[in-house]
């Protein structure tokens, strides 16, 4: 178990970059919400630097995104993607992507998977809220 380092939040996303870019020894860098106020591309980047970080075998990086874009599997192992699912009592519970076998008629196009709910995990929306 290792003591969180860094913890960010909305307030300034770009530090997350920077930090990257500087690892060294071992460290759990926590995002909440990592890409809120970065393109798609940056958040991309950071998770690119992460790995190309000198560092990476001995770091962690976890983070809760909205970002479908990066659900990528030429970036991101099956093992390394969890999914959030909330349940009728509003409660949640984690469940990860590798419990789930890659669907063969769609290839690795994870992130339309997703957006059809074939992992759950997706909003479901009450009509008359609308």
């Amino acid at each position: 178990m290792y003591a969180t380092d860094y913890i960010y939040r909305r307030e300034n996303p770009s530090n997350v970059i920077s930090d990257i870019k500087r690892i060294c020894g071992s460290h759990v860098i926590v995002v909440d919400d990592l890409g809120i106020g970065l393109h798609t591309l940056n958040t991309l980047d950071v998770i690119r630097r992460f790995y190309a970080s000198k560092n990476r075998h001995s770091s962690q990086l976890i983070a809760a995104t909205h970002d479908t874009n990066i659900l990528d599997l030429d970036l991101l192992r099956q093992d390394e993607i969890w999914l959030i699912e909330k349940t009728d009592d509003i409660s949640s519970f984690l469940k990860p992507l590798s419990s789930y076998k890659p669907c063969p008629d769609n290839g690795r196009n994870l992130r339309q998977d997703y957006l059809i709910g074939r992992y759950g995990a997706v909003p479901i929306f009450d009509s008359c809220i609308i």
